[in-house]
C-alpha cells in the first residue's frame, strides 16, 4: 500500500518544507534517506538541498506531517542520525515570492 499524499489544498494550507541534515556515508546513504522520506504519510516531494560538507548532507522535505516524527522515522528504518535545520510554512513562502515580485515590478517601473 502506499503512503498516502496530501492535496494542493491540504499543501496549501498547513504545507511545511523541513531542511534536515543527516550523516552521509556514500551515495547510497543519501538515496536510502530519500526513499524513507518519500514513503512516509504526508510527504509530497523530496529534494536534494545540498551536500554541507564531506559525510553530510540535507533534503528538504516537503508536505503535511510532523517534523519530529520523520526525524524518529529516519533513525528507526535508516539508523541515521537526523536533525532538523530549517521549517518552513509553503503558505510563508508564497507570501515571500508574492512580496519580491511586486519589489521587482516597481524597480523596473522607476
Amino acid at each position: 500500500m502506499s503512503p498516502k499524499r496530501p492535496s494542493q489544498e491540504e499543501l496549501q494550507q498547513n504545507g511545511i518544507t523541513v531542511e534536515i541534515e543527516f550523516n552521509m556515508h556514500c551515495t547510497s546513504c543519501l538515496n536510502e534517506v530519500r526513499k524513507c522520506c518519500k514513503s512516509k504519510t504526508g510527504v509530497s516531494e523530496v529534494q536534494v538541498v545540498e551536500s554541507v560538507e564531506e559525510g553530510k548532507a540535507r533534503v528538504a522535505v516537503t508536505g503535511v506531517f510532523e517534523p519530529e516524527k520523520l526525524i524518529q522515522r529516519l533513525w528507526k528504518k535508516c539508523t541515521k542520525i537526523a536533525q532538523v535545520v530549517k521549517i518552513t510554512k509553503l503558505n510563508e513562502q508564497e507570501e515571500n515570492q508574492e512580496e519580491q515580485d511586486e519589489e521587482g515590478e516597481e524597480e523596473q517601473i522607476e
